[in-house]
Order: C-alpha cells, then sequence, then structure tokens
C-alpha cells in the first residue's frame, strides 16, 4: 500500500475511500494470503499417498494445487516433471486437484483419472499423460482418459469402474475444500 497509492491518479484513490471497507478486506485477505501456512494446515496439506512423489523426510516439500485443463498449470507441469527427475531424492512433491468449475466436467474427469490411475500405482504416468494432451481431455472426455489408461497399462475394468462410479469425487471435493482453507485463488497454485 505504501510503495503504490503514492503513484495512483487522484481518482482512483478517491474511489478506493468511497470503498474503504470492501478495499480493508481485500487488503487484509492478501495480507493474510502472504502469511506462512499454520503447521496444523501444512500437516493437512502433505498427509496423502495419491500424488505424492519423493522421500517423506525431504527437507523440501511441493504441494501443488492443479487443473488437467488449465493452460497454466499444463507450463508448470513440465517445471514439476523436471522437477521429479532432478531432485527426486531430496524434493517431496504433493499434488492436490483443483478443477475449476470454469473448465467444466472434463477437468473433474481428469481428476478423477488421475486418482483412479494412482489407485492402481500409476497416478504420475496419468498426470503427464493428461497434461501432454489437454485439448484431447476437453474434446474427447472419456474416450481420452480411457484410452490413455490402456496406454499406460491399468485394469480397465476397475479403472473404468471407478469413473462410472466416481469413486474419487469426494476425494476431489476434499482437495478443493484444503484448497480453499489454504487460500488457493486458482491454479496453478503452490
Amino acid at each position: 500500500v505504501r510503495e503504490q497509492t503514492p503513484r495512483f491518479p487522484i481518482e482512483r484513490c478517491q474511489e478506493m475511500l468511497e470503498q474503504y471497507a470492501q478495499v480493508l478486506g481485500e487488503l487484509q485477505t492478501m495480507e493474510t494470503q502472504n502469511k506462512p501456512l499454520a503447521p496444523e494446515l501444512m500437516a493437512k496439506l502433505v498427509a496423502t499417498d495419491v500424488g505424492v512423489f519423493g522421500p517423506v523426510d525431504a527437507k523440501v516439500v511441493l504441494v501443488e494445487f492443479s487443473d488437467f485443463l488449465c493452460p497454466a498449470c499444463q507450463a508448470a507441469a513440465l517445471t514439476v516433471e523436471s522437477s521429479r527427475d532432478r531432485y527426486k531424492d531430496t524434493v517431496r512433491i504433493v499434488f492436490r486437484q483443483f478443477p475449476l468449475p470454469k473448465h467444466g466436467e472434463n477437468a473433474r474427469l481428469g481428476a478423477q483419472a488421475a486418482l483412479a490411475a494412482g489407485a492402481q500405482g500409476k497416478f504420475w504416468e496419468m498426470h503427464d499423460r493428461l497434461f501432454a494432451s489437454p485439448m484431447e481431455l476437453g474434446t474427447e472426455g472419456r474416450a481420452a482418459v480411457d484410452r490413455w489408461a490402456q496406454e499406460i497399462g491399468l485394469d480397465m475394468g476397475a479403472f473404468g469402474a471407478a469413473l462410472d462410479a466416481k469413486t474419487y469425487d469426494a476425494a476431489i471435493t476434499a482437495d478443493m475444500a484444503l484448497g480453499e482453507e489454504a487460500m488457493v485463488g486458482g491454479t496453478p497454485t503452490f
């Protein structure tokens, strides 16, 4: 506030004063977002065994909230993949589902597919496949994830049953609630 408001035009300052309560609330939210996470919340963020890579006792833990149909997440996935390869012995990566409603049902389908693959020990293979072809996920939906599941060698009966029953829907909803608790406002968020 001290750095930027002196550069504002007088009209903007007047508008801000007229909406003082709203502006103050937004500033307080920003301040809260920039604080370190509480240890209890951090413990919840890392408490999962699906979508995790790296040693349990790693000194660095990277938690990502992501959406398989988010273009910025697709770009971030390349960095995450590089980090998995480069720092596999020193960094723990935790992937959390955060499919944005604006990306439609196929974003949530991607999250379901990743978790269903994770149940068969192939989360990261499906993760990488989903991010490699988001256009196909967006347009083909179930046909695309079924094809990729077969390509990475999943038990198709178990995979299909999990998607049909929306077995991982509660887990996705829980990740999203956890993201909201951690003040995730969009994807990707690390």
